[in-house]
């Protein structure tokens, strides 16, 4: 059996080896000599050239897809991290909120599709799609646990205040007749930062 080689171009290794009989059937085989080679190799690694140079420009690195978390204490970070791994979800940077005021950092972030009770061998973040707000403080005091302030179905906040103490959450619940996706009920929740801890101070 007789087969045709053409060396390719640099950063190709070895040769095409083409089965002459085979491609002649179907007439798909032109022999081709030294300088057609050259050139074909030479167009070919332009293109190949071309499509990485795009393929770079239309798609963003990893951790611009992940996202950057607004930055916050290394204690608040930590807190935040443990508690993630904990829910074994992800968190949604975009969505995280830190707020400095009177000695006290706050930061509200948004733990998705947590699978701790639900599965012990899917991937973190992918057991659902549901998403939950939680909120954590910092003062003279350690780190608080984690407090649910929020999320699909629930408050949807827009804004935090501290003042004396108090911290309070502003923003939008679903009403009656309100698909999930659009709140426009206003809701306000109270906490009180505590040596304890944070607990919701009730109307």
């Amino acid at each position: 059996m007789s087969a045709v080689s053409c060396g390719f171009c640099s950063g190709f290794k070895g040769q095409a080896q083409l089965d002459r009989q085979s491609f002649h059937r179907a007439n798909l085989f032109q022999p081709a000599s030294p300088p057609e080679c050259r050139r074909s190799c030479q167009t070919l690694g332009l293109a190949m050239k071309h499509c990485i140079a795009i393929f770079f420009l239309l798609v963003p690195p990893p951790s611009a897809l992940a996202g950057s978390c607004p930055a916050a204490p290394v204690e608040i970070e930590k807190a935040i991290r443990q508690h993630i791994v904990t829910l074994r979800a992800v968190e949604y940077c975009a969505a995280r909120t830190v707020k400095n005021e009177g000695g006290i950092t706050v930061a509200i972030y948004t733990a998705e599709g947590a699978c701790a009770s639900l599965s012990s061998q899917a991937k973190p973040g992918t057991c659902s799609n549901n998403w939950v707000r939680y909120m954590i403080a910092l003062s003279s005091q350690p780190v608080t646990a984690p407090v649910e302030v929020g999320g699909k179905g629930g408050l949807n906040d827009t804004g935090v205040k501290i003042s004396e103490g108090i911290i309070e959450v502003n923003g939008l619940s679903p009403g009656p007749n309100d698909p999930l996706c659009c709140p426009s009920v206003p809701e306000t929740k109270r906490f009180k930062l505590s040596p304890s801890g944070l607990g919701q101070v009730r109307p």
